[in-house]
């Protein structure tokens, strides 16, 4: 049976504690958190996820200050530092996956020498620590495929929502089939990265699962969606349960 998944946030205001509890309660058996400091103790969140039962899948790795990692200068230095830091952490943790950007917004820097020599110490500290590294698909469809074609040991993090906003490519996967191990699943109108519920926006939901259902990927169907507040949260829960099944249907059937 296919796992069913949801990023620890999901739109209300929470503990962290009670968010998971919830999430158990209503039968998630997996989730992702953010793997930083900056919003709750990361360790703490992990081990508060997995003492409800939870299995942590992946971490987030923070993304914000991810383009100056193309650009010479000590930014770039220090944000390399501190995802470093972070990379140590979960391999100490246990955490098996982490996910990176390659870049962020519209206009990035350009892909350079200084930038592909940090990524490749992450992916060489990473590979120390025992944790996988995942691109996750951004608006820089060049960052992406040019760190992926540079680095054979670096995983696919499939995001449906960026795909649909900016991508808008199906076959986005087919070139990195055997390298997808993580998902971020979710829905909006094609325009705007809105985080939505599958089957709320735009995306042809057989199609998606269709293409996932072609490569390698494994594990669980991870939402990325966030509430808009107008359930309560375990009715919003229990939606998404319904929809992750409706999912698993189309995944099955490809």
């Amino acid at each position: 049976m296919i796992k069913k998944g949801i990023y620890a946030w999901y739109g209300y205001d929470l503990q962290p504690k009670t968010a998971l509890e919830k999430m158990a309660t209503v039968g998630f058996e997996t989730t992702t958190i953010w793997w930083s400091d900056e919003f709750f103790p990361k360790e703490t969140t992990l081990r508060m996820a997995r003492d409800l039962g939870l299995e942590v899948v992946s971490g987030h790795l923070p993304y914000a200050g991810t383009n100056a990692l193309w650009q010479d200068g000590t930014d770039g230095e220090k944000y390399l530092a501190w995802l470093l830091s972070l990379i140590e952490d979960a391999g100490k943790a246990g955490l098996p996956i982490l996910i990176l950007h390659p870049a962020e917004g519209p206009t990035p820097p350009p892909i350079s020498d200084i930038g592909l020599e940090r990524f490749a110490l992450l992916l060489e500290n990473a590979t120390s620590a025992g944790v996988r590294l995942a691109l996750e698909n951004v608006r820089s469809r060049d960052h992406f495929d040019s760190l992926l074609q540079t680095f054979p040991d670096l995983g696919v993090c499939y995001d449906s929502g960026h795909n649909n906003a900016v991508t808008k490519d199906l076959s986005l996967l087919t070139p990195y089939r055997e390298r997808v191990i993580a998902v971020h699943l979710h829905d909006n109108d094609g325009m705007k990265d809105l985080h939505q519920l599958p089957f709320e926006g735009t995306i042809d939901w057989p199609a998606e699962m269709k293409m996932l259902s072609q490569t390698a990927y494994d594990g669980p169907l991870m939402l990325e969606s966030i509430s808009d507040g107008s359930l309560e949260p375990d009715l919003y829960l229990q939606r998404c349960i319904d929809v992750l099944d409706r999912l698993a249907g189309y995944l099955t059937h490809s």
